[in-house]
């Protein structure tokens, strides 16, 4: 009898051991590659050389303030306000898609789409346009990519190099914000023309006015008939600590303040106001820094991998970073490269528009199919078929871009 009922817990937990390193495969890949590493370089105290506080520090810090406007449901109320008044249906979703946009220069793609992939949904699930909803989501993921790329905090990648490099404001942007006008009129087109085939078979332009806008709920109850009521609701206070912190980690980022102080100052907010959220961050993005920045460091001392990966380097950094990306993801793919180059303009871009194309070139990607997924009646296999096509268009012509503009 004991071996009965143990065989279905033992199965049940097998299942979630399972799903779990599938759930994290680039932070187990990442661990993988530092073992094998680690029998060329030895373990040492060296390793801890290897590492990037600076970046860790820093992206711990940003990951939890974010944590804590999402807590409040502050980027979903946003959202609402922003949408509330619109009422034709292609601004509607024009909005959808570009909102990860911008709201991603300043908290990173992750969390954009985090936000605001659930809110489309739930606004075309109640509008019954359910076949947008892959098109859109897909546009949503792509938006938030690419608007991440205007900042230094945007993404993991661009905190890295500018940290890294010790660059100015003025050199980061120099390189990326010429890209950005390009990704909000692609946006804009393709968008508007994915609505236009879907108002067509449908033989409608417009929201009818007496069908408003649904309202999603946040993590504090809104009424839909009072929006300004979940403003009201909101913690001022906690809104009022969020944002300094928020703009003592971007004073770090710039270098005004010392990273070690913004980290303690950050960690200790945290722990007095609401420490649960300290467990709640991502804290296997970070382990898979660690584990890419030990086998960087390791891969740097294997003379024969290195000289390989230099000559490579070599020919075309750009290339080597975006294709890269596209097997490892872009984050890792920058950590790893960074070590062979000073050349971080071609690096940063590779690994930035890098982020487009396969499922996993973004670590963002895979959040915003992992939400679709959860929705009823899920397409899968659509969905990365759509995935895999707007991508495809978005990384040719940025590509083509970036060749024309080196």
């Amino acid at each position: 009898m004991q071996s009965n009922n143990s065989s279905p817990a033992s199965a049940a937990k097998t299942i979630k051991i399972r799903s779990f390193i599938k759930g994290e495969f680039v932070l187990f890949a990442s661990l993988l590659c530092a073992i094998v590493s680690s029998f060329f370089c030895p373990p040492s105290v060296d390793y801890l050389g290897y590492i990037d506080w600076n970046v860790l520090s820093l992206l711990m810090c940003l990951m939890l303030t974010v944590e804590g406007f999402t807590s409040i449901g502050f980027f979903t109320i946003i959202a609402n306000k922003v949408t509330k008044s619109i009422h034709h249906f292609t601004i509607l979703v024009l909005m959808l898609v570009l909102l990860p946009f911008i709201v991603a220069m300043l908290v990173t793609n992750d969390v954009a789409l985090i936000a605001f992939v659930p809110f489309a949904i739930t606004i075309l699930v109640k509008m019954d346009r359910k076949a947008l909803i892959i098109p859109v989501v897909v546009l949503q993921t792509i938006s938030a990519n690419l608007g991440s790329m205007a900042t230094p905090i945007g993404n993991p990648q661009n905190l890295f190099v500018f940290t890294k490099y010790e660059l100015s404001i003025g050199q980061f942007a120099s390189v990326v914000l010429p890209f950005i006008p390009l990704g909000v009129a692609l946006l804009v087109i393709v968008t508007s023309l994915i609505v236009l085939y879907n108002n067509r078979t449908r033989k409608e332009k417009a929201i009818v006015a007496s069908n408003s806008l649904p309202q999603l709920q946040t993590q504090s109850p809104v009424q839909s008939t009072a929006d300004d009521a979940a403003l009201s609701k909101m913690p001022i206070s906690r809104v009022i600590v969020y944002t300094l912190l928020f703009v003592l980690c971007i004073l770090s980022v710039v270098r005004v303040v010392d990273y070690f102080i913004t980290w303690a100052i950050v960690l200790i907010a945290f722990f007095i106001v609401d420490r649960k959220l300290i467990i709640r961050i991502d804290w296997c993005l970070l382990l898979t820094f660690i584990c890419f920045f030990i086998f960087s460091g390791n891969i740097g001392n294997i003379e024969v991998i290195k000289s390989f990966v230099v000559s490579l380097m070599q020919k075309n950094v750009f290339f080597c970073s975006l294709g890269l990306s596209q097997v490892i993801s872009n984050v890792p793919a920058a950590i790893l490269l960074s070590g062979f180059t000073d050349n971080w303009r071609d690096l940063i871009l590779g690994a930035d528009i890098g982020g487009l194309g396969t499922p996993i070139a973004s670590l963002a990607s895979l959040i915003s199919l992992k939400i679709y997924m959860k929705m009823k009646d899920s397409r899968p296999g659509r969905y990365i078929l759509c995935f895999l096509a707007l991508n495809a268009l978005f990384l040719i012509v940025f590509i083509a871009i970036a060749v024309l503009h080196g």
